[in-house]
């Protein structure tokens, strides 16, 4: 095991010396440039498109309408069991914006 270790020791001081040519390849600040770039801009725009393409927009609107017409119903509702002369009914549009 000792002689196992030894070698291996040699071998990596033995790499520690040699230097890599740093005239290849990108620029260090090329490469964070992508790393972050690519990091943000890729996972955002798929976040993006998976809420358009599964109907999250339309799910919204959706729910809207549902109010709206859960607000109508329960005006008309109201109107009918209004006693006479106070058939006006004055709607709450606040509730209604988001």
């Amino acid at each position: 095991m000792r002689r196992t270790v030894m070698r291996f020791a040699q071998k990596t001081s033995q790499r520690h010396g040699e230097r890599l040519d740093s005239s290849s390849g990108f620029p260090d600040a090329a490469q964070w440039a992508l790393t972050v770039g690519l990091g943000t801009l890729i996972p955002g725009f798929a976040l993006f498109k998976l809420f358009t393409v599964t109907g999250a927009v339309e799910a919204e609107k959706g729910a809207q309408e549902e109010l709206a017409r859960h607000q109508r119903h329960q005006e008309a509702a109201y109107a009918v069991q209004a006693p006479p002369g106070r058939h006006e009914v004055k709607s709450s549009k606040s509730s209604l914006t988001v």
